[in-house]
């Protein structure tokens, strides 16, 4: 059985996953939940919005910022690991130096 075979196989997978662990449990969510709520954020008040709203938009900035958190932490470990790098390669070099 070749590799090509195996992944169209198991292709299906992903959205099945994702459909019964992300988009079935939403829309549950979004259908239990249509009250009106009183949102106040950075001073502003808004009034009789619909609940499911109010969590989509916090999902939605969530998952917004998990991204943005994980760009910015694997910058900085390759940044960390450039340095761990460029420093080895100095110390070896002084050592080379001084044995020579």
């Amino acid at each position: 059985m070749s590799t090509e075979t195996r992944e169209r196989r198991t292709r299906w997978a992903g959205p099945v996953l994702l459909f019964t662990f992300v988009v079935i449990p939403f829309v549950i969510l979004v259908f239990s939940n249509t009250d009106g709520v009183t949102v106040s954020w950075a001073g502003f008040d808004w009034e009789n919005v619909p609940l499911w709203l109010a969590l989509m938009a916090a999902f939605v900035a969530g998952a917004i910022g998990t991204r943005v958190f994980s760009w910015v932490w694997k910058a900085w470990r390759r940044r960390r690991r450039r340095h761990e790098a460029e420093a080895e390669y100095l110390r070896a070099q002084a050592a080379s130096a001084d044995e020579g």
